[in-house]
């Protein structure tokens, strides 16, 4: 189970981890995954990009870093090495207050 660990690690990170994680599963075992997505259209990637803006801007002022949002982790999953891949996704909107 990963769950909001992917968006945190850089793509070379991805490119190791994921693999190396194919390797840990027993056979038939299964890796799920949930994290934050980009989600599909420029219209919305825009408006989660604006909502998101001041909490991001929070975030790098503490941290230097920031989070990337996954494009395509059914790809990513994909390319590591994973068979039978199925993607679900869920559209939420945050609340404009924490």
């Amino acid at each position: 189970m990963s769950c909001l660990c992917l968006s945190e690690l850089s793509r070379q990170e991805q490119a190791y981890v994921l693999p190396a994680v194919l390797g840990l599963l027993r056979p038939g075992g299964r890796l799920a995954v949930a994290d934050e997505v980009l989600p599909a259209g420029a219209r919305k990637r825009l408006l989660k990009r604006v909502r998101r803006f001041p909490l991001e801007a929070l975030t790098w002022l503490l941290t230097q870093t920031t989070t990337r949002a996954l494009d395509d982790p059914a790809g990513l999953v994909r390319a590591a090495g994973f068979a039978d891949v199925a993607e679900r996704r869920f559209e939420t909107i945050l609340p404009a207050r924490l």
